[in-house]
């Protein structure tokens, strides 16, 4: 998937709102700037990080550790004699076993840190998803909007046409008078239109995370898409659901929570510790220099703490009651998830399909109405048919225009549903090149 020069999206941004009026967005360019600029985005790659350091973190209580105390003071008794005393310690130590459960623990933040990168990877297709389908609700948008302005265009000729009939005596004057109510509710249409082509393009500033005032305007093909564009790119079967991101997320969360399981058993275990030290003093009460005394008391210790658990109060059986519930509902939220990603790829595949059908039924149509178009136009023109008649099959004939820009924009977004179903990455990034080729 081509990436967005980072100069584009700083051109949005910081580009006056009255400069971007019309300023032409491509697929890619929106997709990129979503990704780069979208909160959602932001926020799951912050829980990676924090994945990453919870895991770093456990890692390193793994080390030993390493304190230096000194201390100074001065002391008087009751006659008033004072004594100043120096003194230091270094001190090390170490958790030799603590019942398996810093290894478990360890497991756990592993599985976990996979969970938000699987996690990331998901939202990061949900967001490539949504963006697809807003950018082509405008792409439709623009197509009505375009279809509207021509038949207003067509309704305006017409009605100059009929006005000079009628002045010529040959056409009568309630044929003008329909035909200005004609113009009038064309030019309804068109705001109507304008309309929905402004919300369609606020949806995508949402997702993008612009200003609601910039007046972008998404890039349209050169020619409609063929049926069979994304045909090649979409998996014959649903093998690749089981490879969905949040489906392995689950996954990854159950095996932390049976990690989580074995450091909860891990109380009841007992936990060694070895502990190492060495240190000196001085005092002047003592004979000798402070660096005399230093060498004189200097000592070392060395020692192992066994700690055996007698009775926690029951914190550890209701540590694993509980760890043991985590993981029964991690179970259930993964078998619950995986039919509904089955459930999701077929409906997708299905929806594909009969999109593709309705394309061709929408070419037919279109190709049929053109027809009776001319046709009418040619009886109206020799005074065989009424202007209602007339009238009438220009409205079904911009119909038929519309559902099929309506069905050829929505290939994309319906592919683009159908690899998401699937949680294929490929799949993704080849609807959107192949996408951007036919531009």
């Amino acid at each position: 998937m081509r990436t967005l020069p980072l100069l584009l999206i700083l051109l949005l941004l910081a580009t006056p709102l009255a400069a971007l009026a019309k300023e032409p967005l491509s697929l890619t360019e929106a997709v990129a700037v979503a990704l780069a600029q979208n909160t959602e985005q932001t926020l799951s790659t912050n829980a990676v990080s924090r994945a990453n350091t919870n895991l770093a973190t456990q890692r390193d209580a793994f080390l030993p550790s390493l304190a230096l105390t000194l201390a100074a003071g001065e002391q008087s008794d009751l006659a008033g004699d004072s004594a100043e005393s120096v003194s230091g310690r270094l001190a090390a130590a170490l958790n030799l076993f603590r019942g398996y459960g810093d290894e478990a623990a360890l497991a756990a933040l592993k599985s976990e840190l996979a969970a938000a990168e699987y996690d990331q990877q998901r939202q990061q297709q949900s967001l490539i998803r949504d963006v697809t389908t807003a950018y082509v609700e405008l792409l439709t948008a623009q197509g009505l909007s375009e279809v509207q302005r021509e038949q207003l265009k067509q309704n305006e000729a017409q009605l100059e046409q009929i006005s000079a009939q009628v002045e010529a005596g040959r056409r009568p004057r309630s044929d003008q008078l329909q035909q200005q109510a004609e113009v009038a509710n064309a030019r309804k249409s068109v705001i109507a239109a304008e309309q929905s082509e402004r919300v369609a393009l606020l949806s995508l500033l949402k997702l993008m995370q612009l200003p609601p005032q910039s007046a972008l305007t998404a890039v349209p093909p050169e020619k409609l898409p063929e049926v069979g564009l994304f045909a090649d790119l979409l998996p014959e079967d649903d093998a690749a659901v089981s490879q969905r991101p949040d489906l392995q997320a689950l996954a990854a969360s159950s095996a932390a929570a049976v990690a989580r399981i074995r450091e909860a058993k891990a109380g009841s275990y007992p936990t060694l510790d070895l502990s190492l030290g060495v240190g000196s003093d001085y005092s002047s009460r003592s004979a000798g220099s402070v660096g005399s005394q230093f060498d004189d008391n200097l000592g070392a210790d060395v020692g192992l703490s066994l700690s055996i658990p007698l009775f926690d109060r029951n914190q550890t059986r209701h540590a694993v009651a509980l760890a043991t519930l985590a993981r029964q509902d991690a179970a259930l939220q993964q078998e619950q998830q995986a039919l509904q990603a089955a459930t999701e790829a077929e409906e997708a595949r299905l929806a594909y399909a009969t999109l593709r059908q309705q394309s061709r039924a929408a070419d037919a149509a279109l190709a049929a109405a053109q027809e009776a178009l001319d046709a009418m136009s040619e009886r109206y023109r020799v005074g065989a048919a009424t202007l209602v008649e007339l009238v009438q099959q220009r409205s079904t004939y911009a119909s038929a225009r519309y559902d099929v820009i309506a069905s050829r924009y929505s290939l994309l977004s319906t592919a683009m549903n159908l690899v998401y179903a699937l949680g294929n990455r490929q799949g993704i990034e080849g609807v959107l090149t192949r996408w951007e080729r036919i531009n």
